[in-house]
């Protein structure tokens, strides 16, 4: 029986030592904050936009779901990290969980590479969200206690939570979990995606960057990369 005991505890260790040796997908890992890393060097323009988006998440209560809308490449999370960067320096929420479906990107001198996405399935969201609040013996439960667990987190603590590029998402229970949150859930969930839904959301259209802003990005890149690029 000893024998038997040192060598669960053996296999314990083991797996604790293999997950930690994983590499955290999280730029900011620090209390009740988990944010991605930001995929842009400089924040160009989108003043007017970044005050919207803003606006609809502080200001009606009854509106906790926001989505970032537009056809990719637009910049839709950049604004949605830029908000969460934001948020996390004002201290404006006591928690911030950003998430990503995305599994692949456009990276230069590379081509189209895979990515690891940080939100796969509502279990997985529910373990994510258990796990930043330090209830980790709760994700071995059923999925209805996981639920219940969860939704008495974000009734007490208030919470921002990013779910980025939603339409790789197949999993169609996470938005049915999300819209169901009950009136007393502190949480506002800022979703980007390539369509606008009308249940239960706030759309807030993402354009392309304007004629200002791409002349504006244009210098900026060229001082970076010290070459002289004609402007009209």
């Amino acid at each position: 029986q000893e024998k038997l005991e040192d060598l669960q505890d053996r296999y314990q260790e083991a797996d604790q030592l293999e997950a930690t040796s994983i590499p955290s997908p999280f730029e900011i890992q620090t209390g009740l904050f988990r944010l991605l890393p930001k995929e842009y060097g400089i924040f160009v323009g989108r003043e007017q936009l970044l005050e919207k988006v803003k606006t609809a998440v502080e200001k009606d209560p009854r509106i906790w779901i926001i989505n970032l809308y537009g056809p990719g490449g637009v910049g839709k999370s950049a604004l949605a990290t830029r908000v969460a960067y934001d948020y996390y320096s004002s201290g404006k929420y006591e928690a911030i969980l950003q998430l990503s479906a995305k599994d692949r990107e456009l990276s230069p001198g590379i081509g189209v590479r895979s990515l690891q996405p940080t939100l796969l399935s509502l279990e997985d969201l529910l373990d994510k969200i258990l796990r930043l609040f330090t209830f980790t013996e709760y994700c071995s439960e059923e999925i209805s206690v996981k639920k219940a667990r969860t939704l008495e987190l974000l009734s007490a603590c208030s919470t921002l939570i990013i779910l980025d590029n939603m339409e790789a998402v197949s999993d169609g229970r996470i938005m049915e979990f999300v819209r169901e949150f009950p009136p007393q859930t502190r949480a506002k969930v800022l979703l980007t995606s390539r369509q606008r839904n009308s249940e239960w959301e706030l759309p807030i259209q993402v354009p392309e960057l304007s004629n200002s802003e791409i002349r504006e990005f244009i210098k900026l890149r060229s001082r970076e990369l010290n070459v002289d690029f004609p402007i009209n």
